[in-house]
């Protein structure tokens, strides 16, 4: 690894903690920052905020890179300024503190939020129109902006933004979890068809093309689509997950039209009472919208991922199984 120390914001959450290991086992000096005490002892740490300017800038003292990971990101339950406060504010103090103590190099994940909806199902390309819908989309793509602003004023400044669709693995107990979860249950009703593609990766090859991408960085802005391909449909995971988990494959079928009032009923409850239902009528019409992401390019830097889609599904739901068992008594 070329660079001796790095700055990881959000070095607590899920890639946090897995990419904070990857380069530990590099020999490379880490610092992170978060809400939370530091879950790895080997790793410099920092609690706080983002947010706060002074913190931040004595936290990137001494790194040669910053890998901005903090976010506001859950899709309930997030006021519409906390997105821009945090996603926005809080990577305007990274840049400060990387202007001030010289470091040029800012590594920023981004998302797949930042295109919004396709008129078609064909893959999205890095170079497609950005016209996201929601805050958390709009927030981060003012981000981006941001960053490419700071990294256009100096030609020595390398700037690389990675925009990943939903990351999943062992130890995330959000998204595919659930989806796990449901199935191992047998509480999983097949809403629709289900047949659009659904462009999910692996936390194994995030951090692969991470690390990939960090040791080939030249002056210059660069950025990629984090993506496992080839992708799958909703119902092709849904197999897969039954597959390696030995799961009974849900074979009831429920029109989306039949189901969608009671979900938009749902939303209306969660909003007024604060609950986050399980089932709601926008987890509904994700899971049948497709949302398909190239990663072509990526792919003509020379990345190969380390792990298949199948693959990383498999290794999730054996984490699952396990985490799930109680452990025998001594």
């Amino acid at each position: 690894m070329r660079f001796s120390s790095v700055l990881i914001t959000g070095a607590n959450g899920f890639v946090g903690r897995s990419l904070s290991a990857a380069l530990l086992s590099l020999g490379t000096k880490v610092r992170g920052i978060d809400l939370t005490g530091t879950q790895n002892p080997a790793t410099e740490h920092v609690t706080g905020s983002i947010l706060d300017r002074a913190l931040a800038a004595e936290a990137a003292k001494g790194a040669e890179a910053i890998i901005h990971l903090a976010a506001a990101h859950k899709d309930f339950g997030v006021p519409a300024e906390e997105y821009y406060e945090v996603n926005v504010e809080g990577t305007r103090n990274l840049l400060e503190s990387a202007s001030k103590h010289g470091i040029k190099t800012f590594i920023f994940f981004s998302s797949v939020a930042v295109y919004g909806p396709r008129a078609d199902d064909s893959p999205v390309e890095e170079g497609d129109e950005t016209r996201p819908l929601h805050d958390y989309g709009k927030s981060k793509l003012a981000a981006e902006q941001e960053i490419l602003k700071w990294g256009r004023a100096d030609a020595d400044r390398q700037v690389l933004i990675l925009r990943p669709t939903n990351i999943f693995g062992p130890e995330n107990r959000h998204n595919l979890y659930r989806l796990i979860q449901t199935l191992d249950r047998r509480q999983f009703l097949r809403v629709g068809k289900l047949d659009g593609v659904k462009s999910i990766v692996y936390v194994g090859n995030v951090i692969a093309a991470t690390l990939y991408l960090m040791n080939r960085l030249e002056p210059g802005l660069k950025t990629f689509n984090l993506v496992d391909e080839p992708s799958l449909t909703s119902w092709q995971i849904i197999e897969e997950v039954c597959k390696a988990g030995k799961f009974k494959l849900p074979r009831l079928q429920v029109p989306l039209s039949i189901v969608m009032p009671l979900g938009k009923v749902l939303d209306g409850i969660a909003k007024a009472t604060g609950r986050d239902f399980p089932i709601t009528g926008q987890r509904i019409k994700k899971l049948n919208t497709a949302s398909h992401f190239s990663a072509k390019r990526l792919a003509k830097e020379g990345f190969v991922a380390p792990y298949s889609l199948q693959q990383g599904i498999r290794n999730t739901v054996e984490w699952y199984i396990k985490d799930a068992t109680p452990p025998k008594a001594a």
